[in-house]
């Protein structure tokens, strides 16, 4: 579920439980009936009150439909995790750390700058399990082709993922955000 309809169903939430706070006020009768039907009457008599109506019953069906949406990336967290098969079994591998090997990766190819990378579980194409799908989105200098840059990330990627992982069955996504200028210094990091 989005960040949207979080946020709606955060309000949506919010007005049932205002609601019901209402009804618990009624049946102990601290609302006089007087005010009740006066109440009634104007809500009754008021063309906004259908549309708010019909608002909230769409929004109920918005939020019951995404219930069931199984199209739906999930991104990576730390316990969504990769099964591999290995000669003494199975062998779980976390998201997160493909995530970490994705972006070392694609940072040590020549002509990068900054990597970001996401990564998610998708359905496979012929509905039989799940597929990794990595989003790159890369900041690049002038000083190399755009399209060697991606081709060598590519490349160690893939080559990376099936030799240490061993998924072979995979896709890759890289954009580049940004295209600065100007020499970069790598400084040494000391470990």
């Amino acid at each position: 579920m989005g960040a949207i309809n979080r946020t709606l169903l955060f309000f949506y939430t919010l007005f049932f439980a205002a609601v019901s706070i209402g009804v618990i006020l009624i049946v102990a009768h601290v609302i006089p009936d007087r005010i009740l039907l006066n109440e009634y009457q104007f809500l009754s008599n008021s063309w906004q009150t259908g549309v708010a109506a019909g608002a909230v019953f769409l929004l109920s069906i918005h939020l019951l439909l995404c219930c069931f949406d199984r199209k739906a990336e999930k991104h990576s967290s730390s316990k969504d995790i990769v099964l591999v098969q290995g000669a003494a079994g199975d062998v779980q591998v976390s998201m997160e750390a493909i995530q970490d090997m994705i972006q070392r990766h694609s940072t040590s190819v020549n002509g990068v700058r900054e990597a970001k990378v996401k990564c998610s579980l998708v359905p496979a194409s012929d509905d039989k399990g799940e597929r990794i799908k990595a989003d790159i989105r890369i900041t690049v200098g002038q000083d190399k082709r755009i399209s060697n840059i991606t081709d060598e990330i590519n490349k160690r990627v893939s080559d990376g993922i099936a030799d240490v992982v061993g998924v072979n069955d995979f896709d890759i996504v890289i954009s580049v955000q940004d295209i600065v200028s100007g020499v970069v210094t790598k400084k040494r990091r000391v470990i």
